[in-house]
């Protein structure tokens, strides 16, 4: 049985527990009272923070769809990258094959209304071999102006001859006259030019 002191303490501790909680009280009250008089109205301060709720579950369920929308989209752009890449090569493949006769050059850049036949001459002419193989006089006049018109065709359209073909001779050509030919047709990338006839 609690004696006589722990009965004052415990009500003393009471005590100070109730003013504790009136001064709560109180100050609660005052702060109801200041509500009040500037119009607070607690049902339209609920309803607001029901509308705020609302709102805020709506830009949620917006920003997920934005997010989802954002990954289609990069994938989208990934796969664009992707066929880019192929359609680029594709384009540089029908561009290299594009130029003048078909003809692919590699290492220099094609340009705009570009010469093939210019572009060719410089590399083709360094790299060109040179032939004079030794060759006896022919009696015939004819065979002269035929290598005449040859040196005029090749003068005019460099080093592609594009219309210009030899006479097919009835008769087998001198073996000398068959070699020059060779040699000349292989100095100049025509031999595939020259007639079956001439080389046998």
């Amino acid at each position: 049985m609690p004696t006589h002191a722990e009965l004052a303490k415990r009500l003393e501790e009471l005590e100070e527990k109730l003013k504790t909680e009136a001064s709560v009280e109180s100050v609660f009250a005052r702060i109801l009272l200041k509500l009040n008089h500037s119009g607070f109205d607690a049902v339209q301060m609920k309803k607001k923070v029901d509308d705020l709720v609302v709102s805020a579950k709506f830009t949620e369920k917006i920003v997920e769809e934005l997010r989802q929308d954002n990954a289609a989209l990069m994938a989208k752009k990934k796969s664009l990258n992707s066929e880019n890449r192929m359609m680029s090569r594709k384009l540089a493949e029908i561009e290299q094959y594009s130029r003048l006769n078909n003809v692919e050059i590699r290492g220099v850049p094609c340009t705009q209304g570009e010469d093939c036949v210019a572009i060719l001459q410089t590399p083709a002419h360094a790299l060109q071999p040179c032939y004079d193989p030794p060759l006896p006089p022919f009696p015939t006049s004819c065979i002269e102006s035929w290598f005449q018109e040859f040196d005029a065709a090749l003068e005019l359209n460099g080093i592609w001859l594009q219309e210009f073909m030899f006479e097919v001779l009835d008769y087998h050509l001198p073996c000398d006259l068959k070699c020059h030919l060779t040699y000349f047709a292989r100095s100049s990338f025509l031999y595939d030019l020259l007639p079956d006839a001439m080389l046998q």
